[in-house]
């Protein structure tokens, strides 16, 4: 059994001064409970002559993990607005404890799509577009018309006000809702410069390209004004687009002790969010909808000794359900927060 790591209790505003002299080579701060655009519970900083000082920005908790050399050094770091003694817990069993689980609405809400094939393709699309695709049409059912806007001209403005992302890929029980989806397919094929396998119908996507592969189809939601106008690059957005946004990514192929793509996704999927995921080693790209977590204690108020974790996966193949992927094999993960800001005219 591994050994539990160090906790460190901080008040607000308090901060502790961790590897006094010394400059780590690396450190990854593992917290998960801040949105986008919120300050994180801990903010970890590097000193000029070395040493990090970890200090308590709002109650929460975050775990960190350092290297310097060839040691590895964690601490479960917790934020109080007062130090108190935490209570104990006369029915606490140790081990494995209850599992928590994080869902952004359920399977049920997840878009049915998957890999067509076209000539102008592949011959299959492939996954990454397909995972956007189920990823924009997602937030055009929650509220959010203008993330899933395809056409020209009059078509084109009713998609940017209208809810019209269809929930199954289905062209004989709706071939308008259909040609939608083909279209968006058309654009991310393109934005996520697909490498077509010359032995089989696959095609691939490279994470730099999968993190930008957005752009393109939401560029009318996020730069058409109050007025019905397109600004298109390289002009600067309209001070009023019809669609705001956050996001946030991680891709990394590299480093075994920690995984920052999890962390993306969990944040995502904690806060109500679907999220982009990359599972395995660049196998495959899906929409992760829930997150499972579990910790072994051996005490009541002792940190984590061992967690697992794992994501539910919509991997866009047109399933009645999605599966449990392990949260540590993931090489990609992004979170997008949108929101309508005005619907454009007709």
């Amino acid at each position: 059994m591994p050994a539990a790591p160090t906790t460190i209790a901080l008040s607000i505003g308090a901060s502790r001064l961790l590897f006094d002299g010394v400059r780590p080579d690396s450190y990854f701060l593992d917290e998960d409970d801040s949105d986008l655009g919120e300050t994180a519970a801990v903010t970890v900083t590097p000193g000029r002559t070395g040493g990090l000082t970890v200090t308590g920005r709002k109650a929460g908790q975050a775990e960190l993990v350092v290297r310097v050399g060839r040691s590895l050094s964690r601490f479960h770091i917790t934020v109080s607005a007062r130090i108190v003694p935490p209570p104990t817990l006369a029915d606490f069993t140790p081990g494995w404890q209850e599992p928590q689980v994080f869902d952004a609405g359920g399977y049920d809400e997840q878009p049915r799509y998957w890999q067509e094939k076209r000539d102008r393709w592949c011959h299959a699309v492939g996954c990454g577009p397909v995972a956007w695709a189920i990823l924009l049409a997602w937030w055009d059912r929650h509220g959010v018309p203008s993330a899933f806007a395809v056409g020209t001209g009059n078509s084109l403005r009713s998609s940017l006000r209208t809810q019209d992302a269809p929930f199954y890929l289905d062209y004989d029980d709706d071939p308008s809702g259909y040609a939608r989806i083909i279209k968006l397919y058309d654009i991310l094929h393109d934005s996520c410069d697909v490498i077509c396998d010359p032995f089989s119908d696959s095609g691939a996507t490279t994470p730099d390209d999968m993190i930008e592969a957005w752009l393109e189809p939401t560029k009318h939601g996020r730069r058409t004004d109050q007025n019905g106008l397109f600004w298109p690059w390289p002009s600067p957005p309209p001070p009023n687009p019809a669609m705001g946004y956050w996001y946030s990514w991680s891709w990394d192929l590299m480093d075994p002790d920690w995984n920052e793509p999890s962390n993306v996704i969990r944040r995502a999927n904690k806060k109500g969010r679907p999220a982009i995921v990359g599972l395995g080693w660049l196998w495959h790209y899906g929409v992760s909808y829930a997150y499972r977590y579990q910790e072994y204690k051996a005490s009541a108020n002792g940190p984590a000794i061992y967690t697992r974790r794992w994501f539910r996966v919509n991997e866009g193949w047109g399933k009645e359900n999605g599966e449990w992927y392990s949260g540590g094999d993931t090489f990609l993960g992004f979170d997008m927060k949108l929101w309508q800001r005005h619907l454009p005219p007709p």
